[in-house]
């Protein structure tokens, strides 16, 4: 399993910070209208019936479209959009966008719509993480293209994460943003951590099937299988959250196998809202 990743910062003004903060709290509406609107090439801007539509970037970003394939169907949940906004501290003028397989091809245009909804040029204040979590100022050329991207692997990503988790049997699990995830038709209000696990298995199993490479089918399966085994600890509930699940949770179980797939998941989220902010959540080792 593999999926190239794009981990950007952007720096705003307070004012720019405002006209984006619905893309970090769940409502990704006016972006994706942007987003539709920059990247348009036909004479009138008309999804419905634009016969460019087949080739449209922005339009295969934003489709979700199921596979044809029976079998990648019948594995894979629906794939959500490839890409992730954030926004590492509540009330800073800073967000995160995580770039997924073909997005990661797509920055120019994402940058284009960034200016657009934020009202500000943004490219000279647009940096990306590099695998030692050091942050690298972006170079555009002239054509509008970066030269000095830092393209991410998530296979390579495991690996790094895998050694931070070795003998690991307890983790600390910190929901910044609420975790909207269903389960057996209803929202959870309760943190399952057998829920969390399968939910996070599935969501990177899916993104790596559609947007990059699939694999390690029989070691996910044997992984979900096992996800009983992890045990909820200590939990302290965020007291303002009114949906979802969110506050610092302590989990014990097989975690140099589990620790590696949550630390990948951390960067794309999870549940209703991942593309927007929610499911947002750290995961540090205890023991």
């Amino acid at each position: 399993m593999d999926l190239n990743l794009v981990r950007l910062q952007l720096s705003l003004s307070p004012a720019a910070a405002c006209l984006l903060q619905p893309l970090v709290t769940g409502h990704g509406g006016i972006f994706e209208a942007a987003l539709l609107r920059t990247g348009c090439t036909a004479p009138v801007c008309d999804c419905a019936g634009c016969l460019q539509h087949a080739g449209c970037l922005a339009s295969s970003l934003l489709s979700r479209s199921l596979s044809p394939d029976p079998e990648l169907l019948r594995r894979y949940q629906k794939p959500s959009v490839p890409f992730m906004f954030s926004q590492p501290q509540a009330g800073e003028p800073i967000v995160h966008l995580t770039l997924a397989g073909p997005a990661c091809d797509a920055l120019a245009l994402f940058a284009d719509t960034l200016e657009a909804v934020a009202g500000e040029q943004v490219r000279t204040r647009l940096q990306a993480f590099d695998y030692q979590e050091q942050l690298i100022p972006l170079q555009f050329q002239a054509d509008g293209q970066c030269s000095n991207l830092p393209l991410l692997s998530l296979a390579e990503l495991f690996e790094q994460y895998h050694s931070l988790f070795v003998g690991c049997r307890s983790v600390e699990v910190v929901f910044q943003t609420p975790l909207r995830l269903r389960h057996n038709g209803r929202e959870l209000q309760q943190l399952q951590p057998a829920v969390l696990i399968r939910g996070l298995l599935r969501r990177l199993s899916s993104l790596a099937a559609y947007y990059g490479t699939a694999g390690d089918t029989d070691r996910l399966a044997t992984l979900a299988a096992r996800a009983d085994e992890v045990m909820l600890v200590t939990c302290e509930p965020a007291v303002a959250c009114r949906r979802g699940v969110c506050g610092r949770y302590q989990l014990n179980g097989p975690f140099e196998e589990f620790g590696p797939y949550m630390a990948l998941g951390s960067l794309v989220h999870l549940g209703k809202g991942a593309a927007y902010g929610q499911g947002r959540f750290s995961v540090v080792p205890l023991l």
